[in-house]
């Protein structure tokens, strides 16, 4: 879920809402726009072979996130035709 620039990251703040809450919502934003992951990946130097590993292991997380929702609706599909059946 990462965005063309992950580092802009931004928290509406609402009427009357507390500052843990706050705090909360923008910690989630940051982690869901990769900006820590991002600082943990440049602080050591990465080697092209190690660059390459790394796109290929993101690139399938990203693949099996996406894949998921299709087997979710595959299970739901034959779970009302089983219903359908034994009525």
């Amino acid at each position: 879920m990462f965005l063309a620039s992950p580092y802009n990251v931004q928290v509406i703040v609402e009427e009357d809402e507390p500052e843990e809450r706050l705090l909360n919502r923008f910690r989630r934003e940051v982690l869901r726009a990769g900006v820590i992951q991002e600082c943990k990946r440049r602080r050591n130097f990465e080697n092209t072979q190690d660059e390459k590993k790394r796109r290929v292991r993101d690139a399938a997380k990203r693949n099996r996130r996406n894949r998921f929702p299709r087997y979710v609706i595959m299970l739901i599909s034959f779970f009302v035709l089983f219903l359908l059946k034994r009525n």
